[in-house]
């Protein structure tokens, strides 16, 4: 078995750092992974965290899951799901976390804010990459990205409780990309949010759909 403890070399920030970032992606992923690890007895979880691994939570988050592993992947669906979980995922990822916090006492508020803010920050990041390609034509990219998310939420768990500095490292590479590329992921949104718009606007006048070269002229 596997154990995470705070050895004075600053192992525990690292499992919380991992654990809160896959918890701002996908909550019941993280959940459900972290109490599969458990119950299997794979990982023998901090005090605070051994409820993960019980079988009616696994049932809730597993639920959980197959609803947003199907809301996730339907055009507009998977954005409102998204704003519903602009606290959930936070809030979820403190709960999650509480457990390695608590290990600390002295430290355990700091921890706590640590581990909610980076949900957010990844949530953030989520919902920004999801909105921003919905402007992207090829059928089917939305799907692509939530199996690509739902994939990276169940490895950052897995690292979380095994090579915990890995999980760490993967999750600063991935905010030095999105902070890198942030701009053209803004403007891509912002354009899909006023593609209809325009449209309703073309559509009061009575323009055509066509652009405006593509018109016979008189």
């Amino acid at each position: 078995n596997r154990v995470l403890y705070d050895d004075g070399k600053g192992i525990l920030p690292a499992p919380l750092i991992a654990l809160a970032f896959s918890a701002g992606i996908n909550l019941y992923a993280t959940g459900l992974i972290a109490g599969i690890l458990a119950h299997s007895a794979f990982v023998t979880l901090p005090t605070g965290l051994e409820w993960l691994g019980h079988p009616l939570v696994m049932v809730v988050f597993g639920v959980m899951f197959a609803l947003e592993f199907f809301a996730d992947k339907i055009r507009f669906v998977d954005t409102i799901w998204d704003v519903l979980h602009t606290v959930i995922r936070p809030v979820g990822a403190i709960a999650l976390t509480f457990g390695l916090a608590k290990s600390l006492p002295e430290w355990s508020v700091p921890l706590l804010l640590l581990a909610g803010t980076t949900a957010l920050a990844a949530h953030t990041a989520k919902s920004s990459i999801s909105l921003g390609l919905k402007a992207v034509p090829p059928v089917g990219i939305n799907t692509l990205r939530s199996l690509v998310e739902e994939g990276l939420a169940m490895g950052l768990t897995w690292l979380a409780f095994n090579h915990p500095w890995i999980g760490m490292g993967v999750v600063r590479t991935l905010t030095a990309l999105f902070v890198l590329f942030d701009p053209r992921l803004i403007s891509t949104a912002v354009f899909c949010l006023l593609s209809p718009l325009r449209d309703l606007q073309h559509t009061s006048r009575g323009d055509s759909a066509g652009p405006v070269w593509g018109r016979d002229r008189a």
